[in-house]
């Protein structure tokens, strides 16, 4: 082969592969862990950019001008839940009006939890799953929306974001599934290991910031006792307050988790007075590399902070 007809060869199999990369959809997601799960179906073929940094909460985001950039360029957008997200509605309708909107929470077989109704939980009532897709007589903010910290949800939500994929980007369809599958195989590997390793602490109390936690406690049979806040951004009453140092006092709660996105002022307020262990709790992943890896991460290490504060010194 002449040198020239090898480089004309080669430089056609550049192309081909640019163009390739070229015409892969620009994908958005709203938080980190969706943005991970998108991560890994896109896989080889290109990062899903992300819209809210996890030290935020995404609950009282406010978007910038390079934020709606995103919103404005996407070519389909992956987020949670609207309930999570209550701004993003308006947003997309202004910024992303012929844009795919992929809310993931409304996927075909999430599990699905109502929010507690008191921040004094009761281990009385049915914990048990609704393992169907919301009836469309229920309202949106009847849905606690952190149902990413249920694997289980993961997993589905990674068929859910193949087929939205594969549906604008039929030429990689193969690669999508592919992708998804080889990804639901490795956390269903994790989560039966996260499972295994909090077998022991089924029967230890603890209160989290706020109510973030209910799919993973659900999921893994671990039992928060309260939440200081109720809701997100929520302030608790004085009455509240009372309940929790009460709750403190009177009860066998050996730790109370804080979140690295809230003030720790609250916490200090209840805690103070008692000798009940404080560490912290994150849903989100702010210590973690946005990518592929932080979901399994983002599971493994609320798995580790719960054990290591629940068992260390008892």
């Amino acid at each position: 082969m002449n040198i020239l007809k090898f480089w004309a060869i080669t430089l056609g199999l550049t192309l081909g592969v640019a163009q390739n990369i070229a015409a892969a959809p620009k994908v958005l997601s709203d938080i980190a862990p969706t943005h991970s799960l998108v991560s890994l179906v896109m896989g080889e073929l290109g990062s899903p950019s992300l819209l809210i940094n996890s030290s935020t909460s995404p609950h009282d985001f406010s978007l910038r001008p390079s934020d709606a950039a995103k919103l404005n360029d996407a070519d389909i957008i992956f987020y949670t839940s609207g309930a999570l997200t209550p701004w993003l509605e308006d947003a997309l309708a202004s910024l992303a009006q012929a844009t795919p909107a992929i809310e993931l929470i409304d996927s075909e077989g999430t599990t699905l939890l109502e929010p507690r109704e008191s921040n004094l939980f009761s281990h009385d009532h049915d914990h048990s799953h609704d393992e169907h897709k919301n009836d469309s007589d229920h309202e949106a903010n009847a849905i606690d929306p952190h149902a990413w910290l249920d694997p289980s949800n993961a997993v589905i939500w990674l068929g859910s974001i193949a087929q939205n994929l594969s549906a604008i980007d039929p030429v990689n369809a193969s690669i999508y599934q592919s992708n998804a599958m080889q990804a639901a195989k490795t956390l269903q590997i994790m989560s039966a290991e996260v499972a295994q390793s909090l077998s022991g602490i089924s029967d230890k109390s603890y209160v989290v910031f706020h109510d973030s936690y209910h799919y993973f406690e659900s999921r893994f049979d671990v039992h928060a006792m309260a939440a200081i806040n109720l809701n997100d951004g929520s302030q608790p009453s004085i009455s509240q307050i009372s309940g929790l140092q009460h709750l403190l006092f009177e009860t066998k709660t050996q730790c109370v988790f804080s979140e690295p996105q809230y003030s720790q002022r609250l916490i200090d307020t209840v805690v103070g007075g008692t000798t009940v262990k404080r560490a912290v709790l994150d849903p989100l992943g702010v210590q973690l590399k946005p990518g592929p890896d932080l979901y399994a991460a983002l599971i493994r290490a609320l798995a580790s902070n719960l054990l290591q504060c629940l068992t260390t010194g008892n």
